[in-house]
């Protein structure tokens, strides 16, 4: 084998992907399938001498072997703590973090109170209060531990080594007790919390925000609408820690050690090789920062022994031990698209580029005229502008299909994006590490104020590029999540098809593949919204306990109720994020129950609400009320009476009591019911009992006082049966369900006709 670490690397990493997507519960079948093919592969003489097939299948096996027993020790026994509270006892083993008015706490468990579970393990826990306690203090209070289903969620905090989270209520009995000794890794947290301090104190709070996440990572300063219009515009990476900030990083600190050393480049590799390695523990160890960090090393490494280290192998290296370290990093959004945008460059970049410069700048001619002597000055920023074009075709072309499957939509103007704030980022990077250092320094911080000039500027032109482009028509490409697969599975026989027949020309099958890619996804995302035209979607989330209900019209959108458990705000959150609405012009809010209305602050604070109905102003915490006051058009209703709500489409009649609330409407001839949970149906206007569709959380009381065609459920899974049984056995065909398995998504055409479908199956 030419490169055996890619090999073993890219093959541990995709079987890892693999095996989510298709579900951890038939790993032993497969572990068992791929060991017969690899002994198989290896008794046939040809295929044992060629080595590649047997050492794909020998990888698959151990890689599917690894994420079992990963699963088994870390994962399957905490799944008994679901749903329950226990009073814990550990150490905070990170720094805390706010969002959305909580404070969030990561807890390294010695002892959970309960008998039978495991008692070692790592816990999120979220506080509306800040808790008084030293990292890797010992903290002992009472936890309301969240039951999690399969979703992306969950995958994304096992990624980043918390195995459960929860929340803190009881504040009265936390008792904390001081530790003297503390690890290594103690430092470099404080170094962590020292420099966001620093940054916060330096700059404005939105660009310290934005300059958190390029430096460290930490992008709880950043909104959920910020985040949308940086991946709308094609440039997240510039928000996520990843190869680009530390090659920057690492080329500004070797030219600075290669002075210190006198021009000892061995000396200065090793020193930055160290340094490196101290800067992915200040960032956490993420796994994109890791993939990073493992290739850089390397790279330093092959300079100081003079030896060019091979990319690839490096990659898979690094692809290797992520996934050794923790296989749930293969489903970690950051790191895939690091990854595969990495992969891109090394495998594209370089070619693309020698490809052009060779036609502009051909040697073996000499060339005159005008164009010519035009090309010869502008060399030097041409070459750079066509170096920054090919490696963000390259990056984009590898990282679509991430993009596809996680986000559903293709950022149209990446390549000229990047273009604009590549160069900006650099310099960026660079300002931002010398203002910080400056302040540091103490001795020098009179120094800092131009770098705190710049680094602000800076800030202000990447967001203001990022906004303006991700405004344009056309500006991305969304798909449904029926078309994803269909986009996927088209270009993957492409791939094969087109490389195949063009064997020994590469750049043209890599660009005729380019052409037709696009082609397809742009005929996917057109007929997607031809068939989509007219209609209006009622998403029901799945939100766990409680009820959340999204209805889109075009560019209109009402969240009719938004509550649910408190760990599924960031599927909702994510929803909108990923759906591109970045304008609310309808809420519902019922006071400040949590099933119902749980999610209506953090909504409000993160997206622009025209609209806001309240029942009732009495039921209202502090902090909703004041939320709510802040919005254009505030209606306040009163427990008991129906109000009647003008909506762009229909009129939605509201009934409150004292522990429910009830909405109905009708779209194209169909009539809608949505309860919350616990609603006496017997309360309702006679005239609104019969109903095509019936949404409800949980089940509804006197529920024969109606009369339905379909019923969708919003539940947790533990609840659901329970729930499904209160109905009829003739009606039981016609229930769909949340449980942990997707939204459910009705559309409602013109023609009156509603297509009943599930939202993000495929992925969970």
């Amino acid at each position: 084998m030419k490169r055996p670490l890619a090999v073993i690397g890219f093959t541990f990493l995709a079987a890892a992907v693999v095996s989510f997507f298709l579900g951890l519960d038939g790993l032993t079948v497969f572990i068992a399938v791929f060991v017969c093919l690899a002994a198989l592969f290896l008794k046939c003489g040809k295929t044992r001498r060629n080595v590649i097939l047997p050492a794909v299948c020998i990888t698959t096996a151990v890689s599917l072997f690894w994420l079992m027993c990963f699963n088994s020790v870390y994962v399957k026994p905490t799944e008994e703590l679901y749903g329950k509270t226990a009073v814990i006892t550990g150490e905070i083993c990170d720094l805390p973090y706010e969002n959305d008015g909580r404070t969030y706490y990561k807890i390294e468990t010695s002892e959970i109170g309960l008998p039978d579970v495991v008692q070692k393990t790592k816990i999120l826990v979220s506080s509306s209060k800040a808790i008084r306690a030293d990292l890797y203090d010992t903290i002992t209070v009472t936890v309301n531990i969240y039951p999690q289903s399969e979703n992306l969620y969950k995958y994304y905090n096992i990624s980043r080594g918390n195995y459960l989270t929860g929340s803190i209520d009881n504040y009265a009995e936390i008792k904390i007790k001081e530790n003297d000794s503390k690890p290594l890794f103690y430092y470099a947290l404080i170094i962590r919390k020292h420099i966001l301090d620093t940054i916060n104190d330096q700059l404005p709070k939105e660009q310290a925000g934005f300059v958190s996440a390029v430096l460290l990572a930490d992008k709880s300063g950043l909104k959920e609408e910020d985040k949308s219009v940086f991946r709308d515009a094609g440039i997240s990476h510039i928000i996520a820690v990843s190869g680009f900030h530390l090659a920057v990083i690492t080329q500004l600190m070797m030219l600075f050690l290669t002075f210190i050393c006198m021009g000892k480049k061995r000396v200065a590799s090793f020193i930055c090789a160290g340094f490196v390695f101290l800067y992915m523990s200040v960032v956490g160890f993420t796994p994109s920062v890791v993939r990073a960090g493992i290739m850089q090393i390397l790279f330093l490494f092959g300079q100081s022994i003079s030896e060019k280290a091979d990319s690839i192998n490096s990659l898979g290296l690094a692809a290797l031990i992520i996934c050794f370290i923790n296989p749930y990093s293969a489903v970690d959004t950051g790191f895939l698209l690091s990854f595969s945008a990495t992969l891109g460059i090394v495998l594209w970049s370089g070619r693309i580029s020698s490809f052009v410069k060779r036609r502009l700048y051909p040697k073996d001619e000499m060339r005159t005229g005008a164009l010519s002597t035009f090309l010869f000055i502008v060399k030097t920023p041409l070459c750079g502008l066509i170096s920054v074009i090919s490696a963000s075709v390259s990056a984009v072309s590898f990282s679509v299909p991430i993009m596809l499957v996680y986000f559903k939509s293709f950022a149209v103007y990446t390549v000229l994006t990047n273009i604009c704030v590549s160069a900006a980022a650099s310099v960026l990077i660079f300002t931002a590490l010398i203002m910080v250092f400056l302040r540091i320094s103490v001795i020098f911080a009179f120094l800092e104020l131009p770098f705190i000039a710049l680094t602000g500027l800076l800030v202000n032109y990447i967001t203001t590029v990022a906004r303006y482009i991700s405004e344009l028509p056309f500006s991305v490409i969304k798909l449904s999540e029926d078309f994803v697969p269909i986009c996927i599975t088209v270009s993957v026989i492409l791939f094969a098809l087109i490389f195949s027949l063009y064997k020994g020309k590469k750049y043209i099958a890599a660009g005729f593949y380019i052409i037709c890619v696009t082609v397809i996804f742009v005929i996917g995302a057109v007929t997607d919204k031809i068939l989509e035209r007219g209609s209006i979607k009622i998403s029901i989330m799945d939100c766990g306990d409680g009820l959340t209900v999204i209805m889109t019209d075009k560019e209109d959108v009402s969240v009719l109720f938004c509550g649910g458990s408190y760990d599924r705000l960031y599927d909702i959150k994510n929803y909108l994020s990923d759906s591109g609405i970045r304008n609310i012009n309808y809420m519902l809010i019922y006071g400040d129950n949590k099933n119902i209305s749980g999610y209506a602050s953090d909504i409000i604070e993160e997206y622009d609400v025209d609209n806001i109905q309240v029942y009732d102003e009495k039921k209202l915490n502090e902090r909703l009320k004041y939320l709510a006051g802040e919005c254009p058009n505030v209606i306040y209703g009163n427990t008991g009476d129906i109000e009647t709500v003008h909506m762009y489409n229909t009129d939605i009649h509201i009934c409150s009591t004292n522990n429910s609330c009830a909405m109905y409407f009708e779209l194209y001839g169909n009539d809608f019911l949505i309860c919350s949970k616990n609603t006496d149906c017997s309360f309702l206007p006679k005239n609104r009992l019969n109903a095509d569709y019936f949404v409800v959380e949980g089940y509804a009381e006197n529920f024969r006082e109606l009369s339905v065609g379909r019923i969708i459920v919003s539940d947790t899974y533990e609840n659901i049966q329970n729930d499904i049984g209160m109905y009829d056995e003739n009606m039981r065909d016609n229930i769909y369900y949340t449980a942990g398995c997707g939204n459910i998504a009705l559309r409602i055409y013109e023609s009156g006709s509603v297509s009943v479908g599930r939202e993000g199956y495929w992925l969970s």
